[in-house]
């Protein structure tokens, strides 16, 4: 993998961390979000000098083949003494000869020659700079603790630190201590979905303002008091009902249903109505005939550690939609393939990804983190120490270039300025979920088994109160005397 291809995925994972997913969604939490986003953008994909890949370049200057540097070195002073060096030229050629050179003449140092010929041989085949190795290591250490939305332990993160208790050499299991991975975190909600999210699309130099809309009628108020009542894990499901335009925003109005209408028959009607336009039938399915999109099922919505696992389901990349359709089109061998820049594509992901946001909304959200600076700057010495200097014998060769040591210097560099970011956020979450809240409204209700009979007559004289009994239908006007 290139260095190119290490850098686009982390900053990828970077744009979920941030949301940049939902730059469109322009309320609550979104728009701090979006105000943030602009500076977390500079820093992924600028190259100034305060920007994520100068700031590891400039912190790994010098690094770049020290390792490999240094084991060249060593075996060409060995075999040099034996007047082969020339056999470096060519070590896959020329590896056996070596490796039975210092089988006879390695006297005491064959392992250490031996691992210094392997890790040429590694570098050789599978070329990876230093930048590319911090770029992995800030990859993998925010995959340990984000996940859908939320920040904390996860099952990718609990297996690298599990001790292994049959050794009885390391730990007994004497005195075990509890854990809950949630630990420090505010618990928000079991999940709630937008009622409406609002949208730019554009096509043929046309733009026209979206909304996705829930609307309740009586069929939708049936189906929901059924799944309230209901104890399976089937997901809330979407009929289309109609589009409509109200003050230029065209509304895409759906009911609660027993089973959604399909993503497909949802954006031909969109296209048509608002764009009338109708695209080929071949842009719509892939290879084995099945949609492009990856529609609601009735297990979308189970939980699984504290998420909702399926919902991450019907998502779908830019790359992946770009193959599908492509796929699709390649059956009939009549059109070109499309690009990420073609209108088509760019209408497909429009429509399809904040339909995505409208069916999940925020239900990944499920956690907001008491102290998430303190808490990610904790793992990541731990980070560190476990993961990128675990070789304990190139520490012990510690020397003022010494690669591991600079890997670890352009990580921590990078990731605290990463955390500054995202604790930002989370903090400004935490306060608003911490801010008292002002009561506007307040309702007793008391049986009339605590109340001294000698009242009875005052509270049957007072109009409000029987009025109100009768609308919360307690009783009828039939039984007022």
């Amino acid at each position: 993998m290139s260095n190119n291809n290490h850098f686009e995925e982390l900053q990828q994972k970077l744009k979920e961390m941030f949301q940049f997913d939902h730059n469109d969604l322009n309320f609550g939490i979104y728009k701090i979000y979006n105000l943030k986003n602009k500076e977390v953008e500079k820093f992924i994909n600028g190259d100034s000098e305060n920007s994520l890949k100068t700031t590891i370049q400039n912190s790994l200057k010098g690094a770049y083949n020290q390792e490999n540097d240094t084991q060249k070195t060593l075996l060409k002073n060995f075999l040099g003494k034996l007047d082969q060096s020339s056999l470096l030229d060519d070590l896959q050629i020329n590896k056996q000869k070596i490796t039975g050179l210092i089988d006879v003449m390695g006297n005491g140092t064959s392992e250490k020659l031996k691992q210094a010929l392997k890790t040429l041989e590694t570098a050789q085949n599978q070329p990876e700079t230093p930048e590319d190795k911090v770029y992995n290591h800030i990859l993998n250490f925010f995959s340990l603790y984000y996940e859908n939305g939320d920040f904390g332990y996860n099952e990718r993160s609990i297996s690298p630190y599990q001790v292994d208790y049959p050794d009885s050499t390391s730990y007994n299991g004497q005195d075990t201590m509890l854990f809950w991975k949630h630990k420090g975190q505010y618990y928000i909600k079991s999940g709630s979905g937008f009622n409406s999210v609002q949208f730019d699309l554009k096509i043929s130099e046309t733009t026209k303002k979206l909304e996705y809309r829930l609307e309740t009628n009586e069929d939708s108020e049936q189906e929901q008091t059924a799944r309230n009542n209901n104890k399976d894990d089937k997901s809330k499901h979407y009929k289309l009902n109609r589009i409509e335009e109200k003050d230029g925003v065209y509304q895409i109005i759906f009911n609660l249903a027993k089973i959604s209408t399909t993503k497909e028959e949802v954006y031909k009607a969109i296209l048509k109505q608002v764009f009338e336009i109708e695209y080929d039938d071949k842009y719509w399915s892939k290879k084995d005939g099945k949609s492009i999109f990856n529609d609601l099922k009735d297990k979308n919505q189970e939980i699984q550690n504290g998420n909702i696992k399926g919902l991450s389901q019907i998502r779908i990349t830019k790359d992946e939609l770009e193959k599908r359709i492509n796929d699709g089109i390649n059956r009939n061998d009549i059109i070109p393939q499309i690009s990420k820049d073609d209108e088509i594509f760019t209408a497909f992901w429009s429509l399809d990804k904040s339909l995505n946001n409208f069916y999940i909304g925020n239900d990944s959200d499920f956690f907001i983190h008491q102290n998430l600076k303190e808490f990610l700057n904790k793992e990541q010495d731990k980070f560190i120490k476990n993961h990128i200097l675990s070789d304990i014998y190139s520490l012990l060769e510690v020397n003022q270039d010494n690669q591991s040591l600079l890997i670890a210097k352009a990580f921590k560099k990078a990731t605290d300025k990463i955390i500054e970011f995202l604790a930002t956020v989370e903090d400004f979450q935490k306060k608003l979920f911490e801010k008292p809240k002002n009561v506007v409204g307040a309702d007793y209700l008391i049986t009339l088994d605590k109340i001294d009979p000698k009242h009875y007559s005052k509270i049957l004289q007072n109009q409000k109160q029987i009025q109100n009994w009768i609308e919360l239908g307690m009783i009828e006007k039939e039984d007022i005397i």
